[in-house]
């Protein structure tokens, strides 16, 4: 657990030295409850100076997942509507890896991590963090043709919005504080 999390630091480190982007935190499905949480998919928003974004990791023990520019991410809302979601242009991947021994099984654990952004429209984030309505299904569709489907839980369905209006508005304040330090950089120098 605690290499995946140090995987975790180094993706925000890595995304931060790169881009001027603002992370929020990352959000579970199809829910956060303790079996196979390691390789449960992820979303959070990401700021960047342009636009808001989603990210996406996803993790796999048998291999990295399979991405291209015309995969996708689709959600399926509580009033019937489907959005879709496009990767970002330049289509990008950062793949990474991490293993945690199993003392029980006496074998290690893989974790093939591939993290990946997703063009997300303004009206789909009001949707999501304003109007706050549920998201009931997620498709992610890979390059392959081949797609996941993950039936959200009523239980669940208002802890994933609220984590990912959490996750929005960590990445806006944390922008905020990056573009104030930024353009302070020279006081008291």
């Amino acid at each position: 657990m605690k290499r995946l999390f140090f995987v975790f630091i180094m993706f925000v480190y890595i995304t931060h030295s790169f881009a001027q982007t603002s992370v929020g935190s990352f959000v579970r499905f199809p829910n956060n409850k303790l079996f196979g949480r390691l390789y449960k998919p992820s979303l959070a928003f990401i700021k960047s100076e342009e636009k808001m974004d989603l990210i996406l990791t996803y993790v796999r023990s048998d291999g990295y997942a399979s991405f291209d520019e015309n995969s996708q991410i689709l959600f399926k809302f509580e009033d019937g509507s489907i959005e879709k979601l496009p990767t970002w242009k330049p289509f990008a991947t950062k793949n990474s890896y991490d293993s945690m021994w199993q003392s029980v099984t006496k074998t290690y654990a893989h974790f093939y991590i591939t993290n990946i952004g997703f063009d997300i429209d303004p009206e789909i984030i009001n949707k999501i963090v304003k109007d706050n309505v549920k998201i009931t299904k997620i498709r992610i569709l890979f390059s392959n043709g081949d797609f996941k489907d993950w039936e959200i839980s009523k239980s669940y369905q208002k802890k994933l919005i609220k984590g990912l209006t959490k996750s929005y508005n960590e990445a806006l304040i944390e922008n905020k504080t990056r573009k104030s330090l930024l353009d302070n950089s020279e006081k008291d120098f």
